[in-house]
């Protein structure tokens, strides 16, 4: 439901901007969500940290294919990395210092850092030119225009099922190894951490480089890859 919205903006706003206080909301709630008392209290900053979550990508993908022209689809991989490297780094290191002192300081480790991002982001990142001089259409008209593109409806069907899958592993693979496998948090972690995160790594990288050079000629050979 936020994801639309926060697109929507992405097309109108100062898109550094619009990321930067995505990331300060989730990553501040984050850090917030370790002073929680009771259940509630977590699903409400939750709720709050997934509506955020979704705005990141289409204003950094924005953000990525007015810089990068025409490398777009090596900067995407690069960029989808970034979340494979957050596992990596997430769960190793949250999971050692849950081990150590528990939920609520792995919170703050999760949470903290995102905020010190916010400073370095605005530092250093500047608002592209945008691409395109036409004026953003309506929200209503541009679902119209999606719904028009028989490929992009196909590629979001994809999408949708893959992404039924996936979170479904993310959310549950730590409670099975340590309920079924008897591992504790911190060796939890690690193993999800050095096990997962490099294959992605491997995997999004290669996707854009071989999307850079076979679509050249033949741009459907982007989505059989």
């Amino acid at each position: 439901i936020a994801g639309l919205p926060l697109g929507y903006l992405a097309d109108r706003t100062r898109r550094v901007t619009l990321l930067a206080g995505i990331i300060s909301v989730w990553s501040g709630l984050t850090a917030v969500a370790s002073f929680a008392t009771h259940f509630m209290h977590l699903l409400l900053l939750r709720g709050v940290i997934g509506a955020a979550e979704p705005g990141s990508t289409p204003t950094n993908l924005s953000i990525l294919s007015d810089y990068f022209k025409d490398k777009r689809s090596t900067a995407i991989g690069i960029y989808m990395m970034g979340a494979q490297l957050g596992t990596l780094v997430g769960f190793a290191l949250t999971g050692i210092v849950a081990a150590q002192f528990g939920w609520r300081a792995a919170l703050l480790a999760a949470g903290v850092p995102g905020l010190f991002l916010v400073v370095i982001l605005l530092l250093t990142v500047r608002e592209p030119m945008r691409a395109s001089n036409q004026k953003p259409v309506s929200f209503f008209a541009g679902l119209r225009e999606i719904g028009a593109n028989k490929v992009l409806v196909h590629l979001i069907a994809a999408t949708t099922i893959a992404n039924v899958v996936a979170p479904g592993i993310s959310m549950w693979l730590p409670s099975l190894l340590m309920r079924a496998g008897g591992q504790d948090i911190g060796w939890t972690g690690l193993a999800i951490a050095f096990t997962t995160a490099p294959i992605g790594i491997i995997g999004t990288l290669m996707a854009g480089a071989l999307t850079e050079k076979i679509g050249v000629t033949n741009p459907a050979r982007m989505t059989r890859l």
